[in-house]
């Protein structure tokens, strides 16, 4: 007997004895492409978009999953962590993986892995930020307690004990703006900056490691938190746009600059 057979061998029992699943019926081969996990999370949405998979499905374990789509393990976890990432799967501790329901937060999606962005995209990029950071900023200051602010000012406080031993804050920067966004009592809009800001991190983390953005970032915050303590919507909306306004040009000359020192074309 060749080495193939006996592993064939090995594997039909446990075929055999995988439970059924609605993904049995879907006409489904096994994967041949290159991007092997990318393939597996698609064949797997489109059961979830077509309702084949129902919100609340337990998902089949990875060795099941592995030998559906007739792949190796280790592109089922990457697969999973991809639909983990666009809001369709949500892990259970110790019961396993399930669809998720779809609620309009579930309209935007962050990218699942790095992204660069041009000149023209850091613009308007930007251009949305400004548009949807003032108004969420306003929701919260009519919506949030003082209670609920403690965690921004618990965030100030380590983005300034960081900056005194040298490190720039760009965890603290990132978790306060989101922080804020939850504060709006809106999803959607908090998983839309969400998504904003995963597409600007290689913009943003350079240029909040510059020297200028260090005091301006959370002198920013200090401003839009003390709006917020004050319940004024107005103050708020004008420091959080004042805030951004900073924040894109100096992302906008970091940018420049990179592109000079590599390009040498100027501006």
């Amino acid at each position: 007997m060749s080495p193939t057979d006996a592993a064939d061998r090995q594997t039909a029992p446990r075929r055999a004895a995988r439970a059924a699943s609605p993904l049995d019926g879907a006409g489904l081969q096994p994967i041949r492409r290159t991007n092997l996990s990318a393939t597996v999370a698609d064949r797997i949405a489109e059961q979830i978009a077509s309702g084949k998979l129902a919100a609340g499905s337990r998902l089949q374990s990875e060795r099941e999953l592995s030998d559906l789509f007739g792949v190796g393990r280790s592109s089922i976890r990457e697969a999973i962590k991809a639909l983990e990432s666009r809001g369709l799967v949500e892990g259970r501790q110790g019961e396993g993986r399930f669809v998720r329901a779809q609620d309009v937060a579930g309209l935007v999606r962050a990218p699942s892995g790095p992204v660069s962005v041009s000149e023209l995209e850091l613009l308007q990029l930007y251009e949305a930020r400004k548009i949807v950071e003032p108004g969420m900023a306003a929701l919260a200051a009519g919506r949030a307690t003082r209670r609920d602010l403690a965690p921004l000012r618990r965030l100030i406080g380590r983005h300034e004990l960081g900056l005194a031993k040298g490190r720039y804050g760009g965890a603290e920067d990132t978790a306060f703006h989101m922080k804020v966004a939850e504060l709006a009592g809106n999803p959607l809009l908090a998983r839309l900056l969400e998504a904003i800001l995963h597409m600007l991190h290689a913009a943003r983390e350079p240029a909040l490691r510059s020297a200028g953005a260090l005091n301006f970032s959370l002198e920013g915050h200090r401003e839009i938190f003390r709006a917020l303590e004050a319940q004024d919507a107005v103050a708020v909306q004008a420091a959080a746009l004042a805030h951004l306004e900073r924040a894109q040009q100096t992302a906008l000359a970091i940018v420049r600059a990179d592109r000079e020192r590599t390009t040498g074309e100027r501006p």
